[in-house]
C-alpha cells in the first residue's frame, strides 16, 4: 500500500535544507507566496535547491467538500449506467441516455466546487499580501537569524501554487471524463434507433448490389503465392544484452543528500551511504558489482553483486550503505532477463502506513512510503520503485535501496521510503520488483 507523508489541512510551508523554520506570523502573512529564484533569507544561508516546492497542498481537502464527493457520486453513478447498458446490449441500449443525466449534474456539481476552492485560495492569497504590505515583519525576527533579508516574491510566471494546479487538474480530467462518457452514451442509445430506422432500406441496396456473375473456380480463388505479401517481420529487434552500453555515475548535491538521508534515517550500523545514477539506452537487466574497503589503494574487503531493471533513458538510483570507507562500482553489465536470483513476490499488507513511521528526513526531502507483505525472507533485499513525473505523467525514475525483509509470518510489516525527486512530489510511484541476492 502506498503512502505519501501527510501535510496539515492548511497549506504548509516546507522549510529547504539549511534554513531556519520562519514563525507562524511570517507563514500567515505569505500564504501560498512563491519566494524570487535565489532569494535566501539571510546571505549566510544556502539556496533552495533547483524546483523546490515551498508550499505543500493538503491532497485531503477535496475529500472534505461534500459537493465535490455528491458530484463525484453522481458521475460514477452515470458511468456506471452506461456502462452496465453497453454491456448488457440488445432493447436496453435506448436506456443509456439515463446515465448521461447523473455524470452532466454531477459534473458539474464537481467543476462548480473546484472553480471555488480556486477563488477561495486566490482570496486568501490576496488578504495575505494586503496584511504583509499594511503591517510588514521584521525578517529578523521572523527567520532569527541576523542580517535576515526582506521577502522577495516570485514574478507572475515563476508562481506554482500547487492549489490552483490540483484545481486546474481536477477540472480537466473531469470534464474530459465526462466528455468521454457523454460521447459514448449517446452514441450507445442513438445508434439502435438508427439501425431500426434504416435497416430496411440497407436491406434493399445490398440484395440490389449483388453480382449475377457465375462464383469464380477454385483455381482463381486460391491464393498466388508469388502475389501474397511477406509476414510482418520486426524491422527493429531488441539489442542483444552484451551490447546495451550503461552509463553510471555517482550522485553529489541535494540527489545524494535526499537518496542517503532518507536511506540512513534511523540507523547507525552501517556508517557510510553511496548513490550511482545508472542509465542505458534500451531496456536492461543490470549486475552490477561493488567493492567495499578500507581506502582506495587497500583491496577490497567485501563484494556486493546487485541486479536492476533499467528502462530506456530512464535514470536509476542504487542506493548502498556499508561500514566501509570506499565503495567502488565495477562497470555494469547488460545480462539475459531472469538473471536476477531469488525474486520475491510481495503483496498487500492491508494497513495503512503509520505517520510517525516517516523518517524525519521526510520532512525535509518529502517522501514516498510503501508497507507490504513478502512471500520470503531476505537479510539484504533489492527493493526497486518505479516513479512517475507529476508533469509529464510518464516513468521518469527508478529507486533502488537495499534491507533486510521479513516474510509474511511475521508480525512486523516491510516499509521502504523514496525521496521526492529535488523536492518534486511525483504522481505516482510503486514497488516493481524485489529480489535477494544473498
Amino acid at each position: 500500500m502506498t503512502e505519501q507523508h501527510p501535510v496539515d489541512v492548511e497549506p504548509r510551508f516546507r522549510t529547504p535544507p539549511g534554513w531556519p523554520t520562519p514563525s507562524a506570523a511570517w507563514v500567515e502573512r505569505h500564504h501560498l507566496a512563491e519566494p524570487a529564484r535565489g532569494w535566501v533569507p539571510a546571505p549566510s544561508l544556502p539556496a533552495a535547491p533547483q524546483g523546490w516546492r515551498f508550499w505543500e497542498a493538503d491532497r485531503r481537502a477535496v475529500w472534505r467538500d461534500r459537493r465535490t464527493l455528491v458530484g463525484l457520486a453522481l458521475v460514477l453513478v452515470g458511468i456506471a449506467v452506461v456502462v452496465t447498458v453497453s454491456v448488457l446490449g440488445g432493447e436496453l441500449r435506448g436506456l443509456a441516455g439515463l446515465g448521461l443525466v447523473p455524470v452532466v449534474g454531477g459534473a458539474a456539481v464537481a467543476i462548480t466546487s473546484s472553480v471555488r476552492r480556486a477563488a477561495l485560495a486566490d482570496r486568501l492569497v490576496a488578504v495575505a499580501r494586503e496584511r504583509r504590505a499594511a503591517d510588514p515583519i521584521d525578517p529578523e525576527a521572523a527567520w532569527g537569524v541576523p542580517g535576515a533579508l526582506p521577502f522577495v516574491e516570485a514574478s507572475g510566471d515563476e508562481r506554482r501554487s500547487p492549489v490552483r494546479r490540483r484545481n486546474r487538474i481536477a477540472v480537466a480530467v473531469t470534464a474530459t471524463a465526462t466528455a468521454v462518457v457523454t460521447i459514448v452514451g449517446a452514441s450507445v442509445a442513438v445508434v439502435p434507433l438508427v439501425q431500426e430506422t434504416v435497416g430496411g432500406v440497407g436491406q434493399t441496396l445490398a440484395l440490389g448490389l449483388q453480382d449475377d456473375a457465375p462464383a469464380p473456380s477454385t483455381a482463381s480463388a486460391s491464393p498466388d503465392p508469388d502475389t501474397d505479401p511477406a509476414p510482418d517481420t520486426d524491422p527493429t529487434p531488441a539489442p542483444a544484452p552484451s551490447t546495451v552500453a550503461v552509463d553510471a555515475v555517482l550522485e553529489d548535491g541535494t540527489a545524494l543528500q535526499a537518496d542517503c538521508a532518507v536511506a540512513m534515517a534511523g540507523r547507525t550500523d552501517p556508517a557510510h551511504c553511496w548513490a550511482w545514477s545508472l542509465t542505458a539506452p534500451a531496456a536492461c537487466e543490470a549486475k552490477v558489482t561493488v567493492r567495499f574497503g578500507p581506502d582506495a589503494n587497500a583491496p577490497a574487503t567485501r563484494t556486493e553483486e546487485r541486479f536492476v531493471s533499467l528502462s530506456p533513458g530512464v535514470p536509476l538510483s542504487l542506493v548502498l550503505r556499508g561500514g566501509e570507507t570506499i565503495a567502488g562500482l565495477d562497470h555494469p553489465t547488460c545480462v539475459s532477463a531472469g538473471s536476477a536470483p531469488y525474486p520475491i513476490g510481495t503483496y498487500d499488507a492491508g494497513v495503512e502506513l503509520p505517520d510517525s513511521d516517516f523518517p524525519a528526513a521526510c520532512d525535509d526531502w518529502g517522501c514516498d512510503g510503501f508497507v507490504f507483505d513478502a512471500e520470503s525472507a531476505c537479510d539484504a533485499a533489492t527493493i526497486e520503485v518505479h516513479v512517475f513525473d507529476e508533469v509529464a505523467d510518464q516513468h521518469s525514475r527508478d529507486y533502488v535501496v537495499v534491507q533486510p525483509l521479513a516474510d509474511g509470518t511475521s508480525t512486523t510489516h516491510n516499509e521502504v521510503f523514496v525521496p521526492y525527486d529535488h523536492g518534486r512530489q511525483p504522481a505516482d510511484a510503486e514497488v516493481s520488483s524485489v529480489t535477494c541476492e544473498s
